[in-house]
C-alpha cells in the first residue's frame, strides 16, 4: 500500500477542514498525519499515525524556520512517502523547499494565502520569489477561491 502525508500547521486544521478527506485516504493509503500538536490532534482517527511538527504559523525568525524546514526533511526522510499533500502557503512552501531533495509527487492546497502574504513588504518578497523557484517541481497547485489563483498568475508563480 503507497504511503501518503498529510502535512499542515495544526490538528485543529486537520480535524475541522480535513477529516472527510482524511478518513477517505486511509481506505486507499497508508496515511501520516503531520502537524503541529494542539487540543484537536485527540480527535483524529486513532488507527492513523500521527507525526508532530513544532511549526509557528505566523512566525518569521530566522531559525526557528530554518529549524521547521529541517523537521519536514527528516519526517520526508523518515516516512518515505510515495506522494504528500501540503496545506497552507507556509506549509506549502517549506515542504517544497524540502522536495527539492526528493522525488516525490506533491499537491499544494491553497485555501488562502495567510499571513505570509500580509507581513511586511520584505517578507512578501521573499514568499513570492521563494514560491517562483521551489514550486517548480510540484505536481499540481490546487487554489480554493479565484482570487488567490489569480495573484499568483499576475505574479508570475505559475503559469495559467
Amino acid at each position: 500500500m503507497q504511503k501518503l502525508l498529510l502535512i499542515t500547521n495544526t490538528s485543529w486544521n486537520l480535524f475541522n477542514f480535513r477529516l472527510s478527506l482524511i478518513k477517505e485516504l486511509d481506505k486507499n493509503y497508508d496515511l501520516f498525519l503531520v502537524a503541529n500538536k494542539d487540543k484537536f490532534k485527540k480527535f483524529l482517527p486513532k488507527n492513523i499515525k500521527k507525526i508532530n511538527l513544532k511549526i509557528n504559523a505566523s512566525g518569521i525568525n530566522f531559525f526557528f524556520e530554518i529549524k521547521t524546514i529541517y523537521q519536514i526533511y527528516k519526517i520526508i526522510s523518515k516516512v518515505k512517502p510515495d506522494k504528500i499533500i501540503s496545506f497552507t502557503p507556509k506549509i506549502n512552501l517549506y515542504t517544497s523547499i524540502v522536495l527539492k531533495f526528493f522525488k516525490l509527487q506533491q499537491i499544494c492546497v491553497f485555501t488562502g494565502l495567510g499571513n505570509l502574504f500580509v507581513q511586511n513588504k520584505f517578507i512578501k518578497f521573499f514568499a513570492i520569489i521563494s514560491f517562483k523557484f521551489f514550486f517548480k517541481k510540484n505536481t499540481l497547485i490546487i487554489f480554493q477561491n479565484k482570487k488567490d489563483l489569480n495573484y499568483f498568475i499576475n505574479k508570475k508563480i505559475i503559469k495559467k
